[in-house]
C-alpha cells in the first residue's frame, strides 16, 4: 500500500501532499523572509551561518576537484580538520548542489534556512494526516510543530532546524505497525532516512535513536495485548535497517571513528546541559510573584521571543489538557502522554534548575551522561519531540470535533495557539563580525549583511 494511500484521484492526492508544503514555505518567507536581497544578506546572527555557507560550497568543490571532502587542509593548515566532527551538513550540501552551482552558496543557504520550518511543518502535517484524515486539523498540527519555539529558536542553524526527517521516521514506523508497508520497503526507506539524517546532524541522529527506543518501549508496554506483536515486528525491522544504514554511511562512520581520539571528554557546559523547569509554563525567569508570572504570559501575545525556548503557550497547554481529560485512559493516547512526560523530564538535563537557580537534585538524564555517543546530546534538544507530540495531540483533538459549534471554538483556540507562535519582527543587521550573546533576547530571527572583508585576518583569528 502506498505511504499516502487515500481513496481519491491521483491529481487530488498529489495536490493534498504538495499544497501544504508550498503554503508552509510561503508562510515562512512571509514571517521570517524579510524584504532583503538574499544574495547580499543571510538569515542568522552569528558566524555559524557563515560556516554553513562555506560548507555548502565545500562539498561540491571538493568532490569536483577530486579532494577528500572529509579531511580539509584549507583550514587549520597544515594539520587540517576532520569534517566528520564538524557541522558540515554533507547531505544538504549535495542536495543544494544545483542551486549552489547556479546562484552561489549564499542563495542555497537562505533557501535552506527558510525551508527548515516549512519542511518540518510539512512532515508533521503528513504524520497528522495519517492519524486524522483531516486536512485542516493536520495543517494546524503541522504549523504548531514547524513554527514551534524549539524549531524557530534554531532557525538558520541548518544542522538543527532541518528536522523534517523526525516526523517522517515516526510516519514510517506508524505505517509499518499498521501493516500499510511491507518489511523490506520499510527497511530500505528507514535506512535511507537515517543515512540522510547523519549527513545533516549526528546529534539529531543520536536523539532519533534514543527517542525511538524510548517510544517503542512505552507504546509496547501500554498497547493492547493483541497489538504488541506488531511492535515486536517493528523492532526486528529496525534492527534489519541498522546494517544497511551502516553500509550507506560507511565513509562518514570511518572518519568519525578516525577523529574520535581528538574529541574532548566534556563537550557542553552545565548551562547548556540543564534547562529551567518553570520555563514550560513561564516565558522568562526568575519570577518573583504570581502577578509578574501572569504578566510574562501576556507578553507572549507580542510574538515569539528566542529566549522562551521551552515555553508551552497557554492555548496549546489547554488543548493538551482537554485531550488528556477526554482520552487519557485510552491505550495509545495514554502512551503518547506518558512519553511526552518522560521527554519533558529528560529535557531538563542531569540536574534540576528551578526559577533561575541550579539545585543539587539529580534527574534521570544523569544516567544518560554515562552512555557513549548518546551523552553528547544536549538535553533541551529533545523538546523538538515534545513539540511534535503536542502538534499531534492538537490535530487529533481538532479532528474529533463533529458538531459545528464544537469545530468553531476548537479551531478558534487552535488559531490562538498559532498566533502565540507568531515570530517577533525580523531585524536586518548592519556590518558583520560583532560578537553577540547567544541567549540574548532578539538575537535570533535576523538577517545580516554578508561580510565583504576576508575572514582569515589576524584580528578575526584572535577573536
Amino acid at each position: 500500500m502506498s505511504l499516502f494511500a487515500v481513496k481519491q484521484p491521483g491529481l487530488r492526492r498529489a495536490v493534498g501532499v504538495v499544497a501544504p508544503l508550498l503554503a508552509y514555505y510561503a508562510l515562512t518567507v512571509l514571517l521570517l523572509g524579510g524584504l532583503v536581497d538574499w544574495s547580499s544578506y543571510y538569515f542568522g546572527y552569528s558566524t555559524d551561518s557563515v560556516l554553513f555557507v562555506w560548507f555548502l560550497h565545500w562539498w561540491p568543490f571538493a568532490i569536483a576537484h577530486g579532494l577528500n571532502p572529509f579531511l580539509c587542509h584549507y583550514v587549520w593548515f597544515p594539520s587540517g580538520y576532520n569534517f566528520a566532527w564538524a557541522t558540515s551538513i554533507p547531505f544538504l550540501a549535495l542536495l543544494a548542489w544545483p542551486i549552489t552551482a547556479l546562484a552561489g552558496p549564499l542563495i542555497s543557504y537562505n533557501i535552506l534556512a527558510m525551508a527548515g520550518p516549512a519542511m518540518a511543518a510539512w512532515a508533521a502535517y503528513l504524520l497528522c494526516f495519517a492519524l486524522t484524515r483531516n486536512r485542516m486539523a493536520s495543517f494546524i498540527g503541522g504549523f504548531l510543530f514547524g513554527f514551534s519555539m524549539p524549531e524557530l529558536y534554531q532557525a538558520g542553524e541548518l544542522n538543527l532546524c532541518t528536522v523534517f526527517l523526525i516526523p517522517l521516521a515516526v510516519l514510517l514506523c506508524l505505517c509499518r505497525v499498521r501493516g500499510q508497508m511491507g518489511r523490506w520497503r520499510f527497511v530500505v526507506l528507514l535506512s535511507m532516512l537515517l543515512a540522510a539524517q547523519m549527513g545533516i546532524s549526528t546529534e539529531m541522529l543520536a536523539s532519533i535513536c534514543l527517542m525511538g527506543a524510548l517510544s517503542w518501549a512505552v507504546f509496547l508496554a501500554l498497547a493492547p495485548a493483541s497489538a504488541r506483536g506488531a511492535f515486536w515486528r517493528l523492532a526486528m525491522d529496525v534492527a534489519l535497517a541498522a546494517p544497511l544504514t551502516i553500509s550507506l554511511t560507511a565513509p562518514f562512520l570511518y572518519y568519525l571513528l578516525l577523529g574520535l581520539p581528538d574529541v574532548p571528554a566534556e563537550i557542553h557546559t552545565k548551562a547548556l546541559n540543564e534547562f529551567e523547569a518553570l520555563n514550560f509554563l513561564l516565558p522568562a525567569l526568575p519570577a518573583h510573584s504570581a502577578i509578574q508570572a501572569l504578566g510574562m504570559i501576556g507578553q507572549q501575545l507580542r510574538g515569539f521571543r528566542p529566549d522562551y525556548y521551552t515555553y508551552i503557550s497557554a492555548p496549546l497547554l489547554l488543548i493538551m489538557l482537554l485531550y488528556t481529560w477526554r482520552h487519557g485512559r485510552k491505550p495509545y493516547a495514554r502512551a503518547l502522554l506518558v512519553l511526552m512526560g518522560i521527554i519533558a523530564i529528560l529535557s531538563l538535563g542531569p540536574g534540576l534548575r528551578f526559577n533561575g537557580h541550579f539545585t543539587a537534585i539529580p534527574l534521570p538524564w544523569v544516567v544518560v551522561t554515562y552512555i557513549p555517543v548518546i551523552k553528547g546530546i544536549i538535553p533541551s534538544r529533545l523538546l523538538l519531540y515534545l513539540a511534535l507530540g503536542a502538534s499531534v495531540i492538537a490535530a487529533l483533538w481538532l479532528a474529533e470535533a463533529s458538531a459545528s459549534l464544537a469545530r468553531v471554538w476548537r479551531f478558534a483556540l487552535a488559531a490562538l495557539a498559532c498566533i502565540f507562535l507568531r515570530p517577533a519582527q525580523v531585524q536586518v543587521l548592519p556590518a558583520m563580525w560583532e560578537t553577540q550573546p547567544i541567549f540574548q533576547v532578539q538575537t535570533a530571527l535576523k538577517w545580516t549583511r554578508w561580510p565583504e572583508q576576508p575572514f582569515f585576518t589576524p584580528n578575526h583569528v584572535r577573536q
